[in-house]
């Protein structure tokens, strides 16, 4: 491998170093390459698909349910 490659950074010794990163589930490092990015495996990409699935997690809304109130003075 080169000193250009996009999966690591080439050391003195001619070694390649992987990148690592961080799960964003359970934190464990992982290589870039991976496939379940940003997920260290599918297990974590599944976790977190769950929680969004369940309600557990959210975008922040505002209730437009009665509009009438927002307009109101």
């Amino acid at each position: 491998m080169n000193s250009n490659s996009t999966n690591g950074i080439a050391s003195g010794n001619g070694q390649v170093k992987t990148k690592m990163l961080r799960c964003s589930r359970c934190s464990t490092p992982y290589p870039l390459g991976t496939r379940f990015r940003p997920f260290c495996s599918e297990r974590c990409q599944q976790l977190d698909l769950r929680l969004w699935l369940t309600e557990s997690y959210g975008l922040p809304y505002e209730d437009l349910s009665r509009p009438e109130e927002i307009f109101e003075e």
